[in-house]
């Protein structure tokens, strides 16, 4: 059987709608994490915003509560770095606190972190205001060009959150991944090196991932060589080491205020959570209920609907569902 190809290639060029969507994506998810922020600490006073545009204003409570110049205490810093660190709502915050402790607020460098936040926001609506569509143009309905460029003043930011990743990633995949895998990526360049605030593809690619959930910028970044095959160590480690940063959103809570239908789905939250140790009380003929037995057809079919046809490059479909 001939093998089954399907090739699909992004470029900033040809599929600047497709970087539009991500970026999208990731500014949402900025407008979803500040306004969390601001309920959350609700007693500092910051309004939550209306808008995703609203991102790169400098009102709202990412764009304040580390600057030096706020009203916010060092105590409460603390509080708020300790409480975006433990959730992992914010990564980036590892690569501002390379070895100091976070308790001592006179260590911690809290203007260079709201300096990079505010800079890269208004960055991140730019790039989406820029790639949304598929033609840009002015009000003369003459062709723009798209933003290539990021501020001059986080280039050596980015630059290093690249350069500490594969650190990070080590530690974290240390099971699965070695040093040697990452080494690969010393060839990466982040810019251009004739003009040194313009990003290269794979340097616009890290910039959209630290703003997307891991999730997201796995699928954002699968469709793209280098990034497909999770099943070598290498491939593995340019995905982690481009998604090291994904931030995550707060996954808001179902209220109920049916005091009967809200103990109700307590109930089944916490039965949820029981079937695998209430499994091994049962007697070995009660388990075998529990066991699949499928036949051969039916085995194929899940095969079949189980695989990304869309990643799929120069394999042969008939070779793959054997394994």
């Amino acid at each position: 059987m001939a093998s089954t190809e399907i090739i699909k290639k992004r470029t900033l060029v040809e599929d600047p709608q497709y970087f539009g969507g991500y970026l999208n994506m990731a500014r949402h998810n900025v407008f979803l994490l500040i306004n969390h922020l601001s309920n959350t600490f609700k007693d500092l006073g910051f309004s939550e915003l209306t808008d995703d545009a609203h991102i790169k204003e400098d009102n709202h409570f990412l764009a304040n509560v580390f600057d030096k110049c706020g009203e916010v205490s060092d105590e409460t810093k603390v509080k708020i770095l300790n409480y975006l660190e433990k959730r992992q709502f914010l990564p980036i915050i590892k690569y501002f606190r390379p070895k100091i402790d976070i308790n001592n607020p006179d260590e911690y460098p809290y203007q260079a972190l709201s300096d990079f936040l505010k800079t890269a926001f208004i960055e991140l609506d730019d790039f989406r205001n820029s790639y949304t569509h598929y033609l840009a143009v002015d009000k003369e309905d003459n062709e723009l060009s798209r933003k290539d460029s990021i501020a001059p003043e986080i280039v050596q930011n980015i630059k290093n959150l690249f350069k500490e990743a594969p650190s990070h990633s080590v530690m974290r995949h240390f099971e699965t991944q070695k040093d040697d895998d990452y080494e690969h990526l010393k060839q990466y360049k982040l810019f251009d090196d004739k003009i040194s605030n313009k990003l290269t593809r794979q340097g616009f690619m890290f910039f959209i991932a630290l703003f997307l959930e891991r999730g997201e910028a796995y699928k954002f970044l699968k469709r793209f060589a280098g990034f497909k095959d999770g099943r070598l160590p290498a491939f593995r480690a340019t995905l982690k080491v481009f998604s090291a940063y994904s931030l995550k959103i707060p996954q808001k809570k179902v209220v109920n205020e049916n005091i009967k239908q809200s103990l109700l789905v307590e109930m089944i939250s916490e039965l949820n959570k029981c079937p695998k140790d209430l499994f091994e009380y049962l007697t070995d003929k009660d388990k075998k209920e529990f066991e699949p037995s499928l036949d051969e057809k039916s085995l194929t079919n899940i095969k079949l609907n189980s695989t990304n046809y869309e990643d799929v490059e120069n394999i042969d479909i008939q070779e793959e569902l054997k394994k």
